[in-house]
């Protein structure tokens, strides 16, 4: 349900006006498999917004990353005393 986020899948489209979220969590019959990635070993969140984006993963692991810098999310921003305000906003 809500609004479609489609208009920002292409390269060219413009910054996202608001915050975006985002909310995985797996359910397993078995016990999760490395081949299920973070999700498998609990719910997660992200929360975009110019262009930096912020994940909280299982066990409330936290990361941050500046999109404009770094599309691939190489660098996690999180434990630099920089991002503080940017953690706290999000």
């Amino acid at each position: 349900p809500g609004r479609s986020l489609a208009r920002f899948w292409l390269p060219e489209a413009p910054p996202a006006p608001e915050a975006i979220l985002s909310e995985v969590t797996m359910r397993f019959a078995r016990d999760p498999l490395p081949s299920d990635g973070p999700a498998g070993r609990g719910p997660m969140a992200s929360i975009l917004r110019d262009e930096r984006l912020y994940i909280r993963g299982p066990l409330d692991r936290e990361e941050l990353y500046d999109l404009a810098a770094d599309p691939d999310e190489e660098r996690d921003l999180s434990r630099s005393g920089a991002a503080a305000a940017d953690l706290d906003r999000l």
